[in-house]
Formats: structure tokens, C-alpha cells, sequence
């Protein structure tokens, strides 16, 4: 640990439905958020809760699929971003042995089966078991039964069996082992913990099981060699921890913490009480085998609990706020840190319940990592560098320092009409390792320009940083397809520095000549003829960013860098305010650095970032970026530079496009620009030509990329890069309204995903697609009738233009929850919940646009460019579903008096006036005789309840990007939302009705029909059953 005692801090302040107060819960991290699911105390909790750890703030994320019931006691591991719960509590003496996974990416729950073990039992019933995760398998230990026979009644087992679980990659699970163990084990119990480690490089990975229950508390420590499958009882040095049950085991590095839990009392309390709850903490080394007690158990603690309270209660305002004694906590890792969430009272009841904390706290256990990328610019002046840096999950605030670079001598300078470039440094997310740049070329009307960029990785956004040039980079800016300017968080922007251009000739045209040069990273790359000086301190922010305007000159009785780590647990400027302060001059390179700094100390310094204030006289870049999208182009406009004291001339916009097939040394992350527009406006159109041959940049947020620079007489200023978002910004956190999207759209996510689950559902849905093109053909080459689509022939397909999509709806294939989903994506914020849509509302024609009400050219332009799905279902089943809601209930007037009369008069021999008056007793059979009679379709097409998909939705002459099927609903609507990009805030509604038309009930309907009309009915629907692969039903008759 960075120093004794140690340090714990109390989150004052978060936001968000904060979960109540509970004990017997368990929690898992994912990177930065904490999901916490189950226990209770008034009762169980059933709600999954996340807290966020950097933005402080709790939410309740939108699950589904198999949703468990709430559980105390219970098992709950994470393996990357899927979560394993089993058994626990659900009711009071009922006990669960089921297995759930959570797939936390799309909060969906699914219910496990795991194949039991060979001659032997599957894990019983169980809570207070022990189930930790290493490698690919779950080890479950332990744990306390009820063997009682009544529901109501408590016949307790303690138990000491070991099972193995072997998970399946990204999703599911094999089946329980009972693995053959040596040494004999541990003895039963339940209220243990159990943890993981690997140790050091070559050494076996172990288990290690410590304390519980068993009548009494256990302060033993079990081993387990996973390798050798042998139990033993390791030596120890260092005072061990009391007895304990309920209490918390993490590992940080190689070490394993112990908090809390129920312990022995020295004296029986005034209520008579042996056990009390602790706040002790004791550290075990697991390399050394050593445990260190930081805060053992006290006597005056136990005896005077009221006063130890009362003094916790004072430490709240301070920095090491020791959390009060608590039993049934959870506990969960991030990064350093070790947090601790709620948890049992030991000392206070209220009525019959206990009363539980609300209190979030962690323990610091070490200094902030180093950050591992430099500093970077988000915009510059001639007077002021907007800098930002990436967040360190275990960093209070930040020291940021700088220093500058004097110019070299005037005789060492290059010519002045000589143009620069820069070479701007990648951006990099936490744990990335900078690439390797490289140049590539292109043409910009004429000018051949080299452009120097680094290549970048995916889930990171360039920066563009500025070298020796002229001028400096500024701000990029994020729009989307709306046509508005989105507001970039600052460590988001990315920046670059336009070449300028040289008014030289060769073979007949204006080129640029850039000269390379490497920005410096490290203090080692540093100029010969560049003097550097000292750094100074420009401040400490709590921020992730700060307009640096002037630094603080150092005094001579303090120095920042000789400041001790005790002096900066200490809130404050630390020696900084007070100094002389020093402004920043112009066209000056400085460098900057950055260090975490947390309650432990100061962590180590960030890469260097360089950067220079702009020259006197050079435009700033454009501002205010707009890109509005028109049918089939885009309108660009900006704002002139702020600075615009001289004339400006004329701007340039270039665009990212796509790279020469024939040159295999480009990267994937390089940009290739070319020049689209030169001129004297501050807008520009660019044609769909120009868009078609755009590069879709995935190094972050797919995006297309577009660059503007301003032009004096002096020459060009910086550039504003502007990347217009391909992908909805998915934010869990996000109050704004629901199914917002960049301009990346479903059909461009299908065919070239930006997640590796996309291009595994992708597969599964061109198998369905190449299904329906075969049957196209196969009935094409049989056909001698061409049919040419009208518009009358699209009214059944819904589009959605915000997000541009195109759904054909196929009544009794969940239309109305689709119209209901079309509703929320294209109502413009009008609705954010489809439940909230009544099914009447939904069937309103004026609610949804369909392709038919565009015009012709409008038409072609969704078609050629919308994504298209429909859903399918299992023609026969789908035909009598339409039969029983249309014919057998009572409500229903419209059908029976439009369709039943009809079919009555026609097909029933002596039917009574009632009956072809009222129409609403039609039976199967004379449906069927009425589907298969010639006259019907002779007469007008079918009704869209019973018409064929073939018919309404013309998958020969419409190519469907998707065809969802109604078996399963609830994977291809998921899939739809998350290639539309607001899987994260849209959720399809779930089916909840109990009436469902099942393969049972349609068997049942088509043994009243005759064999005639069976193989009729087929071959009315036959290219149905071809086209969607549905093969022909079992119970049909033979002729």
C-alpha cells in the first residue's frame, strides 16, 4: 500500500435512482461500473443496479429475456462483460439452484441449463455458497441447504461440496464436474469467501477459502492447487484475522483483502449478543503467505459502540473515513480501488428488521497510474492552449506542468516561404500503444498534397497535435446527420494543421512540399537546437481539461516535484497560488505533462504533449460547423475565423475518401484527403458523387471526415476537422430523448459491422437472405409474368427517415409492437416508450409514413439506400392466428359483417338468416373454402391479414437487408435495434399474451380440413414456405 493507515474515502455526493439500503447482495465490475444484484432487507430486491464510478452516478438499466427473481446469499462472478448468478434466497426457507447469465452489453438475462454430472446429483438448492470465476470456469463451494419438506419450515445442512462449471465462449455454459480432489478440504460452511489468484509467472493458479459458518465462526484459510486439484492448509505468518461469516475478500495485485463480517464478541454486549459486527481490515500478501492487520478488532470498540459511532460520524467531512462495522456488504474492485456498498447494522434494529447502511466508500491502495498518453490539444490562440487528457480511474484531480521550447537561433531558421506540416500524434485509449506514422498521397484539385498522419486504432479518436508551424491546431468537431453541431465533450475533440501550400510548378501543376517533422513525445527526442526550460506548474483541476492562458513561476522555498506524499492528501493549490504568475506569448512552443494525484500521493507524469501559440496574423480556423443532409447530397456551412482581422480569401473543405485498392502499404487507420471546394463562400454543397467515395472511419465512432481551413493573405490558418458521426452515441446515462443516431445507418452496420456480435448475427441472416434469392430465381425462370412494383403495391412499408429504415409490416407477425417501435424511432421525441402507444393508436395510417406517399425518385432513393426488414412467421400458423382473432371473437363486428356474411351465404348449406346476418360464427372449414375458391381471388387480393408475405412485402423485387422471423422475435428485433444504434435506449416490447397461437391449436384446426383443401391451402402459401424456409407441416393429410 502507498502508506499505513490506510485510506478510505466516503462518495459524498452521486446521482441517479439510488438502489436501498440492503445486505446479502452481491456485485461484479465491468470496467468502470459496479452491477449490483439482489439481497434485501423489507424483502428481496429484484432490480439490477449499476453504478458508474467516473461519472458518480447510479442508473437502472432496461433488462430482459429470462429475468431472475430476486436473490440474497447468492453466487455472482463476471467474465468480461457477462454475468453468472446462481442460487440464493428467493423467498424465506426457499432456496434456488438456478444459473443465469446476464450479457451485460445488451443488459439481456437468459436462463441456464447446464448438463448435470456423470453419476452424480447437480448442485442443490443452496444460499451463502462461495462461486469464483478463473479462466473459463466456476468453482462452486459450499453453501447452506433446507432439507425441510415444508415450504415453511427450516431443516438446515451445511454444506462442503465442490463443483466445476466450464463456461462456453461469449455465451452459455457446458456442464457441472465433480472434480476428484486430494488433501481432503474444507469443512462445511456457508458465509465464506472464496478468491482467485494466479501468484507469480510459472506458479499454479489457487483458490483460496477463508472463514464462515458452521455453527460457529471459521478463521481457517484454505488452498486450492487448481492444477492438481489438492487441498491443503498453507503456513501463515502475521496476526490472522478473527472468527468471521458475512465479511468480504478481494485481491488487488497479490494481495487479499479482508473487511468486515460477523466476528466473536470479547463480552457479551447489552443485549447479550456473542457476535458483533466488524470494520477491521487485514491484508494477506499471497506470495509471502503474510497477513497484516490495519485495523484489528478492539475491545473499546465493542464495548463502546455508541461512542466509536458518533466519532465515525465526525470523520465524514475528512479524508480517511474508516467505514463503520458491517456484516453482508459487498465488495467489488476497480482498478486500485476497492469498494464497499451497503450492508447489515450490526448495532441497530428497527421494529424486527435490521437496519442497513446507505454508504459508499473505497479504500485507496495506491498512488494513480501513469497516464498512458501525452497531453493533447483541443484548440489554440495566440495567447492560450486549450489542452485536455484522458481520465485515470483512481486519480482525485490532476497536476498539470509545463515548459517552453525557446526558438533556435534566426540563423538556424528555415526560410519562411518553406511550408510546414505537422505530425499530429494519435490519440490513444488507456492501455494503447502508440502506432507507427506513415505518408501517404493524394490529389487536391490539382495540388499534389502529402499529408502526415498517424495511424490510429479502433476505439480511439484522432488528435491532431501541431509541430513547428506557423499556426496551430484547433478544435475538431463531431456532427451528426440532424444538421446541428453536437457539442464535443473536450476530451473527445480532435484537432489537426493544415500543410499550406507552395506556389511552385512542376510538370504543369501547383504541388506542396511539406517538410516531416516529429512532434516530441519524450523528453528524449528532444531538438539539439531547441532550449528547453524548466517546468513550471500550471495548476491542479479536477477537471479533464484546462484553457492554459499563463503558468506559475516557481518560488524559491518550494518545489512542486519535491512535494511529499502525506502534503498532497491535503485538499488545496498546494504552494501554487500566491507565485507569480507568467502569460503565455505567441507563436511559442511549450510542452506539457500531466500526473494523477489521489489521497496515496502524486502518481508518475504523462508522456509529453508539444504544442504552439498561434503567429500574429494567420486566420483561426472556421467555427460553427453545420452539415445539414439532403436527399441525395450534403450543405455544409461555418462561421468565419474569430480573429478575421484581415481580409480572408477563400477556404477549402477536403474529404477523407476512400484509399487506392492498389497501394497494400496504407493502413487502416490513415486518412487520404482530396480538395472538394475552394472558394470564397462559407458553404458548400457536397454531391452524392463525392459522399459515394468517402472513407468510413472506424478508428473511433465510425464517421466520414471533412476538413475546412480559412485563407488570408499571410496563407492558411489551421484546419477544423469535423467527423460527421455514423453511429448513435450510446449513453447509458443519457436524460435526453431516446433513439438519437449519427448518420451511420442500420444497413451500413449490417454489411460492415463495428462490433464482432454484428458480424456473427450477420452470418445467420445472409443464410436468409440468400434463401429468398434462390426461391426468387427458382420461381423467376418459371414464370413468364414480370411484375413492375407501383406505388400502390408499397403501402406496407413503414419508413422511418430520422433513422432510415424501411419495415414492411405483415399483420400477426407483431406488427403492432413494430408500429409501435416505428412510432418511437420517427416521432421525433414525441414518444420514448412504445408500451405507452395504445394498439388502436398504432394501426392510425396518419401515425406512419409509408413509401408509397413519396414520389417516384424519392421512392428509389429509400429503396436503393434505407435498411429494409420485415418479419416472417410460419404461414399456417400465422393464417390461424388471423382466423381466431377475426372470426371467434365477439368484438370483432367488422370482419364478421364484411368477410363472415359473405362466407356464410357462400359455403354454409342452410345457414340460418341469423347467421348470414350476423357473420361471427364462421367455422374453419368454410374459411378454408373460402381462401382456396377461385372466385375469391378473382373478386379482389386478400385480406392483409391473411394475404401472403410474398404478396404484400415483394421480396422478389425488393431486396430486405433483414428478414426477422417470429420464432425468434426477441433475437432479430434486438438485433434490428442494435444495427439501427439505439438498442442501448429502445427496447422492443415483450410479449406478454397467453393466448398465442401454437403449432398444437394449428394442428388441431387443419385435422377439421380435408386433405384437399390442406394441399389447396399449401400451394396458396407454398413460396412462403419456400422462401422463409419453412418446411411442410407433419400433420398435413395425404391425398
Amino acid at each position: 500500500m502507498g502508506i499505513e493507515p490506510p485510506l478510505w474515502k466516503r462518495v459524498e455526493a452521486f446521482a441517479g435512482p439510488v438502489p436501498r439500503a440492503r445486505h446479502g447482495h452481491r456485485a461484479a465490475a465491468i470496467r468502470e461500473l459496479i452491477v449490483v444484484f439482489g439481497g434485501g432487507n423489507e424483502g428481496i430486491a429484484e432490480e439490477l443496479h449499476v453504478y458508474n464510478t467516473v461519472s458518480r452516478q447510479w442508473f437502472l438499466p432496461a433488462v430482459r429475456g429470462d429475468i431472475p427473481p430476486g436473490c440474497a446469499a447468492h453466487g455472482f462472478v463476471c467474465e468480461g462483460t457477462r454475468i453468472l448468478v446462481f442460487g440464493g434466497m428467493v423467498e424465506y426457507g426457499q432456496y434456488s439452484n438456478s444459473l443465469y447469465e446476464l450479457q451485460a452489453s445488451r443488459w439481456l438475462w437468459k436462463k441456464l441449463k447446464p448438463r448435470p454430472p456423470k453419476n452424480a446429483s447437480p448442485p442443490c438448492p443452496r444460499l451463502g455458497h462461495s462461486f469464483t470465476l478463473y479462466g473459463n470456469k466456476c468453482y462452486l463451494f459450499g453453501g447452506l441447504a433446507n432439507d425441510s419438506e415444508d415450504p415453511n419450515g427450516n431443516v438446515l445442512r451445511y454444506l462442503n461440496d465442490f463443483y466445476e462449471l466450464e463456461l462456453q465462449t461469449q455465451s452459455g455454459v457446458k456442464g457441472w464436474i465433480i472434480p476428484e480432489t486430494k488433501g481432503g478440504g474444507p469443512s462445511p460452511r456457508e458465509s465464506h469467501t472464496c478468491v482467485a489468484y494466479s501468484g507469480k509467472s510459472g506458479s499454479s493458479p489457487k483458490l483460496y477459502i477463508f472463514g464462515g459458518m458452521c455453527g460457529n465462526r471459521l478463521a481457517d484459510l484454505w488452498q486450492l492447487d487448481i492444477d492438481t486439484m489438492t487441498w491443503s492448509l498453507p503456513k501463515t505468518t502475521g496476526l490472522c484475522p478473527l472468527p468471521r461469516s458475512q465479511h468480504s475478500s478481494n485481491v488487488i495485485e497479490n494481495q487479499m483483502y479482508v473487511f468486515g463480517g460477523w466476528v466473536p464478541a470479547e463480552e457479551r454486549n447489552a443485549v447479550g449478543a456473542e457476535w458483533v459486527c466488524s470494520n477491521s481490515l487485514s491484508v494477506l500478501n499471497l506470495d509471502t503467505m503474510t497477513w497484516h492487520t490495519l485495523k484489528p478488532e478492539s475491545r473499546q470498540h465493542q464495548q463502546s459502540v455508541t461512542v466509536m459511532m458518533e466519532k465515525e460520524e465526525n470523520e465524514e467531512n475528512g479524508h480517511n473515513c474508516w467505514p463503520k462495522a458491517r456484516a453482508g456488504h459487498c465488495a467489488v474492485v476497480i482498478g486500485t480501488r476497492l469498494y464497499i456498498w451497503s450492508g447489515r447494522d450490526g448495532y441497530k434494529k428497527s421494529q424486527n428488521y435490521q437496519v442497513c447502511f446507505k454508504d459508499l466508500c473505497y479504500l485507496e491502495t495506491e498512488k494513480p497510474a501513469t497516464p498512458p498518453a501525452a497531453v493533447f490539444l483541443v484548440k489554440s490562440t495566440i495567447n492560450m492552449l486549450h489542452v485536455a487528457w484522458h481520465p485515470l480511474p483512481s486519480a482525485d484531480c490532476y497536476l498539470l506542468q509545463l515548459q517552453y521550447v525557446a526558438p533556435p537561433p534566426a540563423s538556424q531558421k528555415k526560410p519562411s516561404h518553406l511550408p510546414t506540416t505537422l505530425t499530429p500524434p494519435t490519440r490513444l485509449t488507456e492501455g494503447e500503444e502508440p502506432l507507427q506514422k506513415s505518408v501517404h498521397t493524394g490529389m487536391c484539385s490539382g495540388f499534389k498534397v502529402k499529408i502526415v498522419i498517424p495511424q490510429k486504432r479502433a476505439g480511439a479518436e484522432s488528435t491532431d497535435k501541431q509541430n513547428k508551424s506557423e499556426c496551430s491546431p484547433v478544435a475538431g468537431v463531431t456532427t451528426n446527420e440532424s444538421g446541428n453541431t453536437l457539442l464535443v465533450n473536450r476530451q473527445q475533440e480532435s484537432c489537426l494543421q493544415p500543410v499550406t501550400e507552395e506556389a511552385e510548378e512542376q510538370d504543369g501543376a501547383k504541388y506542396q512540399q511539406p517538410q516531416e517533422h516529429e512532434n516530441l513525445s519524450h523528453p528524449s527526442k528532444q531538438s539539439k537546437e531547441d532550449e528547453v526550460s524548466e517546468w513550471f506548474d500550471v495548476g491542479i483541476f479536477k477537471t479533464l481539461f484546462a484553457e492554459v492562458t499563463h503558468y506559475y513561476l516557481p518560488s524559491e522555498t518550494d518545489i512542486t516535484d519535491q512535494i511529499s506524499d502525506i502534503e498532497w492528501m491535503n485538499p488545496g493549490p498546494h504552494s501554487i497560488e500566491g507565485r507569480e504568475k507568467q502569460k503565455l506569448a505567441s507563436n511559442v512552443t511549450y510542452r506539457f505533462r500531466v500526473a494523477g494525484i489521489n489521497c496515496c500521493g502524486r502518481g508518475d507524469f504523462s508522456p509529453i504533449g508539444e504544442f504552439k501559440t498561434c503567429h500574429p496574423g494567420f486566420p483561426e480556423a472556421p467555427h460553427s460547423v453545420k452539415i445539414t443532409k439532403e436527399s441525395d447530397s450534403v450543405h455544409i456551412t461555418w462561421d468565419s475565423p474569430s480573429n478575421a482581422s484581415r481580409k480572408i480569401q477563400e477556404y477549402s473543405l477536403y474529404l477523407a475518401v476512400k484509399k487506392s485498392r492498389g497501394n497494400t502499404s496504407e493502413k487502416p487507420g490513415d486518412l487520404t484527403f482530396i480538395r472538394i471546394y475552394r472558394g470564397a463562400k462559407t458553404s458548400c454543397t457536397v454531391s452524392a458523387v463525392n459522399l459515394s467515395n468517402a472513407y468510413l472511419d472506424c478508428s473511433a465512432r465510425p464517421a466520414i471526415v471533412f476538413r475546412i481551413a480559412a485563407k488570408n493573405e499571410r496563407g492558411y490558418g489551421p484546419a477544423t476537422q469535423i467527423r460527421w458521426l455514423q453511429v448513435m452515441r450510446r449513453n447509458p446515462f443519457a436524460a435526453e430523448g431516446c433513439c438519437r443516431r449519427g448518420s451511420r445507418n442500420a444497413l451500413q452496420e449490417l454489411y460492415n459491422p463495428t462490433q464482432a456480435e454484428f458480424s456473427r448475427a450477420a452470418f445467420l441472416h445472409q443464410a436468409r437472405r440468400d434463401q429468398v434469392a434462390q426461391t426468387c430465381r427458382a420461381h423467376s425462370a418459371l414464370s413468364r409474368k414480370r411484375h413492375v412494383l407501383t406505388p400502390s403495391d408499397l403501402k406496407h412499408l413503414v419508413v422511418d427517415d430520422e433513422h432510415e429504415l424501411i419495415y414492411c409490416y405483415v399483420p400477426k407477425v407483431a406488427c403492432t409492437n413494430w408500429k409501435r417501435v416505428m412510432m418511437v424511432l420517427s416521432g421525433h421525441g414525441k414518444y420514448s416508450d412504445p408500451m405507452e402507444i395504445l394498439p388502436n393508436e398504432a394501426h392510425v395510417a396518419a401515425n406512419l409514413k409509408t413509401l408509397n406517399q413519396y414520389s417516384i425518385a424519392d421512392i428509389n432513393h429509400r429503396l436503393k439506400n434505407y435498411f429494409k426488414f420485415m418479419f416472417v412467421r410460419e404461414p399456417f400458423e400465422r393464417l390461424v392466428s388471423a382466423y381466431r382473432n377475426k372470426f371467434t371473437l365477439r368484438y370483432n363486428t367488422s370482419f364478421h359483417k364484411r368477410y363472415g356474411t359473405r362466407i356464410v351465404r357462400r359455403y354454409r348449406k342452410n345457414a340460418t338468416s341469423e347467421a348470414i346476418h350476423n357473420g361471427s360464427d364462421v367455422k374453419f372449414t368454410e374459411f378454408a373454402e373460402y381462401l382456396v375458391d377461385p372466385a375469391t381471388q378473382r373478386e379482389a387480393p386478400l385480406n392483409e391479414h391473411w394475404q401472403t408475405v410474398y404478396a404484400l412485402c415483394h421480396p422478389c423485387h425488393i431486396h430486405y437487408d433483414l428478414v426477422g422471423k417470429y420464432e425468434t422475435l426477441e433475437e432479430d428485433a434486438d438485433y434490428v435495434l442494435r444495427l439501427t444504434g439505439v438498442a442501448d435506449s429502445l427496447r422492443f416490447p415483450p410479449y406478454i399474451k397467453s393466448t398465442r397461437t401454437t403449432d398444437q391449436m394449428v394442428a388441431t384446426f387443419f385435422n377439421n380440413i380435408s386433405a384437399v383443401q390442406q394441399s389447396q391451402l399449401y400451394q396458396l402459401y407454398k413460396m412462403d414456405f419456400l422462401m422463409f424456409n419453412y418446411s411442410s407441416p407433419s400433420y398435413l393429410k395425404e391425398q
